[in-house]
């Protein structure tokens, strides 16, 4: 079964979820970072069985809250 989602995308969630977890952070705490109402909203963005995927200003959100430069990311 293919993913929903492209290999491009899968790479930057990739990296997001890395960077989530070099900075221990839970899914649940950058749920609440992004103001979402559900941890499982980020679960289902890293998953690759499910089309959700990060928007631009949620990765702004997460790289600048990380002090990270949103470059690397692309």
């Amino acid at each position: 079964m293919n993913s929903p989602k492209t290999d491009f995308q899968l790479s930057i969630i990739a990296k997001i979820t890395h960077l989530r977890q070099v900075h221990r952070l839970t899914q649940i705490q950058i749920a609440e970072i992004l103001d979402l109402n559900s941890a499982g909203q980020i679960g289902n963005i890293e998953s690759p069985k499910y089309p959700h995927k990060y928007t631009l200003e949620q990765i702004y959100i997460i790289v600048t809250y990380l002090n990270y430069p949103i470059e690397t990311i692309f």
